[in-house]
């Protein structure tokens, strides 16, 4: 029956790959060779397991009990346990390990988010966004070769990464300057967070009475069950 069972898989999984359909094809293809392996080997050693395997585990089990509550050694076991435990966060803590999930890398782009006080009229404020240009511009200059745009928008559309779409819109006394780098093959092994680095210090708090901030592309990480969902598809679109 298992074997009829199996061929019928392998024929279906056969069809469906003529039908260029290969997700249904593996997944046919797959139940055929566990029903295969079942028949030659995974039966028998689920009866071993039962039979031989569980039966040894148990006797050891009860043994390590037996052990485990005799006399003293309870004591023992509990003193230890506590110990170890004090001694592995002392370890842990002591060594003070440095651990980067996500590790950062080079920006592809750089925003420079600025903001003029409340009321503050579009046309001053892109005056203002001319002159915070031509000081990007200025500490560009040693990076040109990699830098591939600057886009200056100012009033409507200037929306930092940090404002989400609550402020698609945008108002007069915001601006925003893009600076879009080239692809990391073509730097030419130069650092694009170095250059992030000089623009913060170049323009962050030097201006009085106007928030400026110079932010970088961000990685958004989706959520676990979309992200094992899109990896799915990705997998099947790949077949």
């Amino acid at each position: 029956m298992t074997l009829i069972l199996a061929g019928l898989l392998l024929f279906v999984a056969l069809i469906f790959y003529i039908l260029k359909i290969n997700w249904v094809g593996t997944l046919a293809l797959l139940l055929a060779v566990i029903g295969l392996m079942n028949l030659l080997f995974l039966s028998k050693l689920s009866m071993w397991f039962q039979k031989v395997g569980l039966v040894w585990l148990e006797n050891v089990y009860i043994k390590f009990i037996k052990f485990a509550l005799r006399g003293r050694t309870p004591i023992f076991l509990l003193v230890g346990s506590v110990v170890l435990l004090v001694l592995t966060l002392e370890f842990y803590f002591g060594s003070n390990p440095k651990v980067e999930f996500f590790p950062s890398t080079d920006p592809e782009l750089i925003n420079v988010v600025a903001e003029l006080p409340i009321g503050t009229d579009l046309e001053i404020s892109d005056s203002v966004f001319r002159v915070f240009e031509e000081k990007v511009f200025e500490v560009l200059e040693p990076d040109m070769d990699m830098v591939e745009s600057v886009l200056t928008i100012t009033g409507k559309g200037a929306v930092g990464q940090e404002e989400g779409f609550s402020g698609r819109g945008g108002s007069p006394n915001k601006g925003l300057i893009t600076i879009n780098f080239v692809d990391y093959k073509d730097r030419n092994g130069m650092s694009t967070i170095k250059t992030l680095e000089r623009l913060s210090d170049a323009m962050v708090d030097l201006y009085p009475g106007i928030t400026l901030s110079v932010e970088n592309k961000k990685m958004v990480l989706l959520p676990g069950s979309l992200l094992i969902l899109k990896l799915l598809v990705m997998i099947l679109m790949n077949y």
